[in-house]
């Protein structure tokens, strides 16, 4: 968990003005007139601009005391006094995702804030954790509603095969929404499945480009460098990467192929292990095989077989699976072999 404070309105000047209660609370629209638009004298402004109008809410001690619609060009407004108190801020990027900084304001000074902070973003479900570095772009979240059709059109065409309908739907929520990232990645995707690993590539980096902070594009660039046997070019992508997150299990996957490739059994076992360790809940059935080549390659035949025997439980549809069945079936005779060979 990463907690970086934002630093917002760092001027402050005293005024009075009565606060709301703060039992109900109205939701206010920056964009209409509204009888309390008189005696507003906290505003703000979002940026980057949303795609749509979003929910605003202030905290106080941990208790909300206004709330309010941001305008069409990101700028808000509440009805609290601008003082050295400082409030907590919170927008509701969408169903199960909140953005929350510290905030204040000084009259006849808007605030600034930065909605495309990672180190912000907060699941409001159960556990209402931080997503730092996850699946979460603030950028993604910023386009407007026709874009997100359009790229949901394209997503559910290529999950059917249709990959040349797909990018056309792709290519249209980039003419409504230029800087949407997650329409780059699914082309990224799309053109990795039909072999156009070069447009896959730019397609991974351009996403990069427009959301260095979204962890997404990453993953697909540095798997499609280890496919590629583009190892020196991985680790680049994949050191960015744990920046972000420095637990992820696929990252460490892909870096233990490649200590692998280069011949550096200790720190392909030690990435190895930290995928392992770091699964989440989810298990990757080829970090099993890998220790076991590993483990293999430096004569721990046990380990290996027990490594082998892993792999198969976790993966047992694979089409590897009845040629490492056999080859771990193999490595039990020969250590019988050798148990064998001191009983006299």
């Amino acid at each position: 968990m990463r907690y970086i404070a934002l630093a917002i309105g760092l001027l402050f000047a005293m005024t009075t003005s009565a606060q709301l209660p703060t039992a109900t609370r109205p939701v206010f629209d920056a964009d209409n007139n509204n009888p309390f638009a008189s005696s507003w004298v906290s505003d703000g402004n979002l940026t980057p601009i949303p795609g749509r109008r979003l929910t605003l809410r202030l905290y106080k001690d941990g208790e909300q005391i206004a709330s309010t619609l941001c305008g069409t060009d990101g700028s808000f407004h509440f009805n609290v006094a601008p003082n050295e108190a400082r409030y907590e801020l919170r927008v509701e990027i969408n169903a199960d995702t909140e953005f929350r900084a510290p905030v204040s304001f000084k009259s006849g000074f808007p605030t600034l804030v930065r909605i495309d902070g990672s180190q912000n973003l907060y699941k409001t479900g159960a556990g209402s954790s931080n997503v730092a570095g996850s699946t979460v772009s603030v950028v993604n979240l910023m386009a407007p509603p026709k874009a997100v059709h359009e790229f949901e059109t394209g997503c559910e065409r290529a999950e059917k095969g249709k990959y040349e309908d797909a990018l056309g739907r792709l290519k249209k929520a980039l003419q409504i929404y230029g800087a949407y990232p997650a329409v780059y990645n699914e082309m990224g995707i799309i053109q990795r499945r039909l072999k156009q690993l070069a447009q896959a590539e730019e397609m991974f980096r351009k996403a990069i480009e427009l959301d260095p902070k979204w962890l997404e594009p990453y993953l697909n660039l540095a798997k499609l460098q280890m496919a590629n046997s583009e190892f020196s070019d991985m680790f680049k992508t994949t050191s960015k990467a744990l920046a972000l997150d420095a637990n992820h299990p696929s990252l460490h996957f892909f870096q233990a192929v490649g200590f692998f490739n280069s011949n550096q059994l200790d720190a392909s076992e030690k990435e190895a292990l930290l995928a392992e360790q770091n699964g989440r809940g989810v298990s990757i059935p080829e970090v099993q095989m890998l220790l076991g080549t590993v483990y293999e390659a430096r004569g721990q035949k046990a380990e290996a077989v027990n490594r082998y025997r892993l792999f198969l439980k976790q993966a047992p549809e694979s089409s590897s699976a009845a040629k490492v069945s056999a080859h771990a079936a193999e490595l039990e005779r020969e250590l019988g072999k050798t148990a064998n060979a001191g009983v006299p």
